[in-house]
This record gives structure tokens, C-alpha cells and sequence, in this order.
């Protein structure tokens, strides 16, 4: 989810900003402080999602559940196999629409 990376980038600006300026760190230490807060953040957010999809209140990207699946296939006009039947019979060839390519001579 891109939200949690620029959640995580603002607050590791923000973090970079408030060391660097109010508590005069210096760069590298401030640059430190603000890895830190951006790993600190990724972390507890990484918590925040597994818990929601733990709870089955958000879905893992790249799952699609029974009803998805039945309904993406009928969109396209196919069917799941099911143990009765369990090959869907062959699609219809399509024919050629395309204009003949004549082949080209080099004369010279």
C-alpha cells in the first residue's frame, strides 16, 4: 500500500527537519534520527496492515476470493470447471481479419 510509504517518507522528513533544526544534530546524526523514525514507522504500520488482514478486514494484494473469481470469469464469457465437467469445451477460432501482406520486390 503506497499511503504507508509516504506516511513513512513525510515522517522521516519531518524527523530529518525537527533534528537538524531545533536540536541542531548536525547532518549525519539528524540524517540517523530520521532512518530511524522511518523504520520505526514502517514497522508499526506493517503491524497496523497484517492485523487488518488478519482480521479479514482488508484483502492481501494478489488474492481474490470465490465470488471475485466467479465474476471476472463470467465478464469474459468463460466458466470454472467444475468436477462434472471438469474441461471447459474449446473457444471458437478467430478468424484473419487482417489485409494479405504482399511480399516486396528490391529492385535496385
Amino acid at each position: 500500500m503506497i499511503i504507508f510509504w509516504i506516511f513513512t517518507l513525510f515522517a522521516g522528513a519531518s524527523t530529518f527537519a525537527f533534528t537538524h533544526i531545533f536540536l541542531q544534530l548536525g547532518l549525519a546524526w539528524s540524517i540517523a534520527d530520521a532512518l530511524v523514525a522511518m523504520l520505526l514507522c514502517r514497522g508499526l504500520l506493517s503491524m497496523v496492515r497484517r492485523s487488518l488482514i488478519l482480521g479479514e478486514r482488508l484483502i492481501a494484494q494478489g488474492e481474490l476470493m470465490g465470488n471475485e473469481i466467479s465474476g471476472l470469469l463470467d465478464s469474459v464469457g468463460m466458466r470454472e470447471p467444475t468436477a462434472a465437467d471438469p474441461n471447459p469445451p474449446e473457444l471458437p477460432m478467430v478468424p484473419d481479419q487482417r489485409a494479405p501482406i504482399a511480399a516486396v520486390s528490391e529492385s535496385a
